[in-house]
């Protein structure tokens, strides 16, 4: 004896229906044809968003070189001062 889960199968089939009618009704994208302007517009829109990003980078490039110039400052003080606490005492 088979018996079929109804409920599974009426799930299924009510699963397809709605992803064939979602690819249905929705038509399919077209790409929209540029113009000159737009695409240099876009373009320079870009090239300007990449001089921003590269100006933000070298900000941060010389952040950072600035913090590690100031930790070597601090490290050579910290280790000037510890050299100059265990020197030995001349009496």
């Amino acid at each position: 004896i088979i018996i079929d889960d109804f409920d599974s199968t009426k799930e299924s089939n009510s699963k397809e229906m709605k992803i064939n009618q979602e690819v249905t009704t929705h038509p399919p994208n077209v790409a929209k044809p540029y113009t000159r302007q737009s695409s240099d517009a876009s373009i320079k829109k870009i090239l300007e968003e990449a001089e921003n990003r590269k100006h933000e980078f070298w900000k941060l490039i010389d952040e950072h070189n600035a913090v590690i110039e100031n930790i070597k400052r601090i490290e050579k003080l910290e280790n000037g001062s510890v050299c100059k606490v265990t020197q030995p005492i001349r009496t």
